[in-house]
């Protein structure tokens, strides 16, 4: 399901840091215009202008402090090379992306990216202007090295070839805020890539053109942050992802993705996993009716989908999912009218909770198996959805391990819609092999079809049903018996409302109000959904909050209620949790110093030896606390499970990781708001060999929670 991939990639840094870099003030600024001006000039006037960029680079080289380039609009031929130390910090800005802005062109047969950034060159800002680069160009629009921001830049490649849009190297880190990348057609490079960095991408667009192939947004192994994104690659023969990151967090916000790839492993959206992924309000929209690949892929590592919507005309799934937890709330994945697959694929380890879904809809076509949810290892928990079509709505398979399937406060309408189908066809199937037990437990749900169970022994499977609207079915291991246990089973058309397809209950019907107070419980610790599947409270039926008890199915109808008791119980207000402190902005400036012969290892930012030795470090804080500060080494591990281990037998055969060893730490007192100080680059009275580390940032809560921040830095 998932290929590593490996491509060269562009690297991110934080917006919150570049927009507070973007306030400083510079030594001097430096000015451009080709039509007026001439590399002669000091260029420190805009009647005295630069008549390149590149002239007006090597000017601000002499310049000890950064420098800022402003460029006139215009189209200038030429590529812009930022490589040296002295280059840190610069920021070169134009008049606009758009037309009657300023665009850099590409040469026809140029031997170097439009923009390229080298480290040591790091801090750097490129902002309001187009690259372009023509046909006959077979170099990257943007080629980023050190720290980069580029704001506001749009980058179009024209040449038909394999050049990526932006890519970086494996220095530094990456923020792509506002413009985007545009893909003409034939081209077939990445349009934004990161490879072992950091990668931001925000309010920007990326469109490929028809023919045009490979990715749209992504990042091999270091972070990557998306946010009021579109990536539109419908017009692409795509055979990768639209976006997908890998081996770090991935934070996906306001996220729409169009993904046309033909290929079978062409999803929308690809997740490999290390750390917990968080995706939110993501849209994945496949159009090509052939394509075959899940529109959004998962393998290992968990992650926290809520409000992702998954629709369009392919054959494939919509989420496939393995070998980690997965947490998806507020939702609603449709497979497209020609498939046969199941909407949502799921294949767990073992660890618990596996699967849970609240609040979401899955709906695949009556004849997609072998199920609408189908799963293949590990537990699952169905809380106020609605699983739809398939053979089976539900099919739980284990083999080797006893796992559990919950299905609680939801709604089953296996095979055609709104029809409890006959023979072959059922809610839930819970099938174990080997020496596996599958256990299916239904609690104040509304299934239509009948149950089914397989086992060879000593593998045993079962299903139970309590205060559910079921099939009357007492045989082999289905316990789904009509009139006890709180069940009831009822026809369709007096269950169910017109349009039937909507499952809205009949307020006639037993359903309504038909699960007490307590009935619902559900396993590892996960807390019931208060609200159902529109949104409206599970208690309390939105007219009398006295009122406890709740309707079987996914959705509660409003304004019947019944039995409501003399006084409700009382409101206990759950303790107020300490909140951490948010770390942000961090920078250590300069990125790479001398550690200090002698003295403390922090001392005020003011008192501080001028750039002779160690360096200043800066951040925000979102409330008043204590930050922790670890330098750790980073030495080379491989993976053993799902940890980076030192190499030894027993891992052997794992990847090759990076392994961080913490070194020794450091506190400081924040305020709220902006932080400083200033670091030696010594830690227990010693300095810090020639090297590179990665300082680590956490503000700690009263319980010692707090989130991490990570930041490289290397003593000369």
């Amino acid at each position: 399901m998932r290929r590593l991939w490996r491509l060269i990639c562009a690297a991110t840094l934080a917006a919150a840091v570049l927009a507070a870099g973007a306030s400083a003030a510079f030594a001097r600024t430096f000015y451009v215009n080709g039509t007026s001006g001439n590399n002669a000039n000091s260029c420190e006037a805009s009647s005295a202008a630069c008549k390149t960029i590149p002239a007006a680079v090597t000017k601000s080289e002499a310049d000890p402090e950064t420098s800022r380039i402003e460029v006139a609009a215009g189209a200038y031929e030429e590529t812009v090379l930022i490589h040296k130390a002295e280059d840190s910090g610069l920021t070169i800005n134009g008049a606009g992306s758009g037309p009657g802005g300023t665009q850099i062109v590409g040469p026809a047969k140029a031997s170097e990216a439009t923009i390229k950034t080298v480290f040591p060159a790091t801090g750097i800002t490129v902002s309001n202007l187009s690259v372009l680069n023509p046909s006959g160009d077979t170099q990257s629009g943007v080629a980023c090295g050190g720290e980069v921001s580029l704001r506001n830049v749009l980058v179009t490649m024209m040449n038909a070839g394999g050049a990526s849009g932006i890519e970086s190297a494996m220095f530094g880190s990456l923020e792509v805020n506002g413009g985007g990348v545009v893909m003409a057609a034939g081209t077939e490079g990445d349009a934004i890539m990161a490879r072992a960095t950091a990668l931001t991408v925000a309010n920007a667009t990326v469109t490929a053109a028809p023919g045009s192939k490979d990715v749209g947004i992504g990042d091999e192994s270091g972070p990557l942050t998306v946010s009021n994104t579109t990536v539109d690659m419908e017009g692409a023969t795509s055979t990768k992802f639209a976006v997908g990151g890998g081996l770090a967090p991935v934070s996906l916000n306001h996220v729409s993705i169009t993904q046309a790839g033909e290929a079978s492993n062409a999803p929308g959206l690809e997740l490999f996993l290390a750390t917990p992924g968080s995706i939110s309000n993501v849209s994945v929209s496949m159009t090509n009716p052939k394509g075959k690949a899940a529109a959004v892929e998962q393998l290992v590592g968990n992650a926290n989908f809520s409000h992702l919507e998954v629709g369009g005309a392919w054959q494939g799934a919509a989420l496939a999912a393995e070998g980690g937890n997965v947490d998806l709330a507020d939702s609603h994945l449709a497979t497209g009218a020609g498939s046969t697959t199941s909407a949502l694929l799921y294949g767990g380890l073992g660890e618990h909770p596996g699967l849970v879904l609240q609040r979401t809809v899955l709906q695949a076509n009556p004849g997609a198996g072998p199920g609408a949810l189908a799963v293949f290892g590990g537990d699952v928990t169905l809380d106020s959805s609605e699983v739809l079509g398939g053979v089976s709505g539900v099919f739980f398979e284990q083999i080797g391990k006893k796992h559990q399937l919950t299905v609680s406060a939801s709604t089953i309408d296996a095979g055609k819609p709104g029809v409890a189908d006959g023979a072959g066809v059922f809610g839930v199937s819970a099938v174990a092999g080997g020496a596996s037990v599958a256990e299916a437990a239904i609690t104040g749900s509304v299934v239509l079809e009948r149950q089914l169970v397989e086992a060879v022994p000593p593998a045993k499977s079962t299903v139970t049903c309590q205060y559910s609207d079921i099939p009357n079915q007492l045989e082999g291991g289905v316990a789904c018996g009509a009139g006890s246990a709180g069940n009831a089973s009822s026809a369709v058309s007096s269950l169910f409302s017109e349009p039937v397809t909507g499952y809205q209950l009949n307020p006639s019907s037993s359903a309504v109000g038909g699960v007490p107070a307590g009935a619902i419980s559900l396993p590892f610790g996960i807390t019931p959904s208060a609200s159902d599947l529109a949104g409206n409270p599970r208690t309390g039926d939105g007219v009398d909050p006295c009122f406890s008890a709740q309707d079987k199915g996914a959705l509660e109808l409003q304004g019947h209620l019944v039995n409501c008791p003399s006084s409700p119980p009382p409101v206990v207000q759950p303790l107020a949790k300490p909140v951490a402190g948010v770390i942000s902005a961090l920078t250590i400036s300069p990125s790479a110093f001398l550690a200090a012969p002698k003295g403390a290892t922090i001392s005020s930012a003011s008192s501080a030896t001028k750039k002779k030795y160690g360096a200043k470090i800066t951040y925000r804080d979102s409330q008043a606390a204590t930050t922790t500060f670890t330098v750790l080494l980073p030495l080379a591990g491989r993976m053993q499970g799902k940890s980076c281990k030192k190499p030894g037998r027993s891992n052997k055969h794992g990847r090759d990781c990076t392994l961080y060893k913490p070194l020794g730490s450091f506190t400081h007192t924040d305020v709220a708001g902006a932080n400083s100080l200033h670091f030696s680059g010594r830690l227990h009275a010693k300095k810090l060999a020639k090297g590179s580390y990665r300082l680590q940032a956490v503000a700690h809560d009263a319980a010692g929670n707090g989130a991490a921040v990570n930041k490289g830095f290397t003593i000369k």
